[in-house]
């Protein structure tokens, strides 16, 4: 069986007077103190709502990208931001993405700890 998943790392997005182009970056440190910016492949869900691939630090100087674990995320009117969660189930990921996004609590500027309170209180938890 042969698996095909495209992504994109650049959303254009029509606005009164033109068009936005956006995009999520990762900011990261390697191991050896070198830092690295890059914008991050997403698989957009609608809206503006995405999922990306987990990425991580490897060794003194390597970036992982995990194709099986996918955190929630929101990129639109130069504006971009990626939860702090992600699993291995795309389903719950975009479940997870729709619910935040669509919370009347929720704002996708919130900080950290009060995103890490709202999976809670929602049943979504840690990452899974």
């Amino acid at each position: 069986m042969t698996n095909f998943l495209q992504l994109h790392s650049h959303f254009v997005q029509q606005m009164p007077g033109g068009i936005s182009v956006n995009n999520l970056r990762s900011t990261l440190t390697l191991g050896d103190g070198s830092t690295v910016q890059f914008a991050l492949p997403c698989l957009p869900i609608g809206g503006g709502l995405v999922l990306v691939p987990a990425v991580y630090t490897e060794g003194p100087s390597g970036v992982r990208m995990d194709f099986g674990r996918w955190s929630p995320g929101y990129c639109a009117n130069g504006f971009g931001v990626i939860l702090p969660f992600s699993t291995t189930d795309q389903a719950l990921a975009v479940r997870v993405c729709q619910s935040f996004h669509a919370a009347p609590d929720t704002a996708w500027t919130d900080s950290v700890d009060t995103v890490m309170a709202w999976l809670r209180a929602s049943g979504f938890g840690a990452s899974s």
